[in-house]
């Protein structure tokens, strides 16, 4: 929480009441800079385009039921989250599972990622966090 030291009255030495108002500063520049930092939203489309290229399937496939398809399902989750800025239920739209389970396999990512899985975020995140800058 920043303060405004024009309506407080300091009391100390010099170099005392020097450090505060240096510190002050130096809040007041970061906090512009935080500000001034935006989210960069992907498009879903673009992400389960990205996800279906990288598995080789198309992204329409990403929402089918086969169990050939949960480890793509679940990495286009984490990453529509991570990078689309979604919800879970609509994330959950995108790739045909309920908000529940969604928030489970954004979990299982983020927690517990299979090699072949951490291998699809290195090279996902990486296209994506390229994009942003």
């Amino acid at each position: 929480m920043m303060i405004d030291l024009t309506l407080l009255f300091l009391m100390g030495s010099e170099g005392f009441i020097e450090e505060v108002v240096k510190r002050y500063e130096a809040g007041r520049k970061k906090a512009k800079i935080a500000r001034q930092r935006k989210l960069v939203r992907h498009k879903p489309e673009a992400i389960l385009a990205a996800v279906g290229k990288y598995y080789g399937i198309r992204a329409e496939q990403i929402k089918s039921r086969a169990q050939q398809y949960t480890e793509p399902r679940y990495v286009a989750s984490y990453v529509m989250r991570r990078y689309g800025l979604l919800g879970l239920r609509e994330i959950g739209e995108r790739v045909g599972l309920h908000l529940s389970a969604v928030g489970n396999a954004v979990q299982r990512v983020a927690d517990n990622p299979t090699r072949t899985m951490a291998q699809a975020l290195r090279e996902l995140e990486q296209r994506f966090k390229n994009q942003e800058s």
